[in-house]
């Protein structure tokens, strides 16, 4: 069996293999890495990840030890390349919010995909800015926030745009993966027709 992974960011391996440095995974993501090393213990099963990195240009697929890996540039849709590389059994997208995840099924369909929630930001958006007034917040905007067009209500914004594709995303698949009775909520009120399946996720290491 094939599996293609969809990550927000590539493991470990794959910048190790991209940069020729060792890279090391100890806080966000190393719950992947530890997910992964369960995974390819059945010598039945392909295990291909993919993930946008800043660092390439073009789309580069690299073998490691136990995994295939896809790098891909954070602008422009590979998708459907990956896809022909690996045609997979099943594509698992990890997370709802970002675009890559949404561009993905747009490209190469929902068959056979199913979505892991790690967070619902299309309900989150409407408590981020906490019932503060936006005049108050706007009064103390820093200089920090201009420079790196970073401030709460920019930050508001942007997840109110990334709980848009969350539910596009949600609304165009079948099945989707989740721990909480709020996850299953959730997801079969924006899609009533969404296979829902419960699995509690692998840790990472100590």
């Amino acid at each position: 069996m094939k599996v293609l992974w969809i990550l927000n960011s590539p493991l470990p391996e794959a910048l190790s293999l991209l940069t020729g440095q060792s890279q090391t995974s100890k806080s966000t993501g190393s719950w992947a890495c530890a997910l992964a090393d369960a995974l390819v213990l059945n010598k039945d099963l392909q295990l291909f990840v993919a993930a946008p990195s800043p660092q390439v240009w073009n789309p580069r697929m690299m073998k490691g030890k136990h995994v295939t890996h896809f790098i891909l540039p954070p602008d422009g849709n590979y998708w459907k390349w990956v896809w022909d590389q690996v045609r997979p059994d099943v594509t698992h997208i990890h997370g709802t919010e970002y675009p890559l995840s949404l561009e993905f099924v747009k490209a190469c369909g929902s068959r056979h995909v199913v979505v892991s929630l790690q967070g619902l930001v299309s309900e989150y958006r409407y408590y981020f800015m906490g019932g503060i007034p936006e005049g108050l917040i706007r009064q103390y905007i820093s200089p920090r926030d201009i420079i790196r067009r970073d401030s709460l209500l920019t930050q508001s914004d942007n997840m109110a745009r990334r709980g848009d594709i969350e539910v596009e995303l949600l609304k165009s698949v079948q099945h989707v993966i989740g721990r909480t009775f709020w996850d299953k909520n959730v997801s079969t009120t924006i899609n009533p027709e969404v296979n829902y399946h419960f699995c509690n996720e692998a840790l990472r290491e100590p």
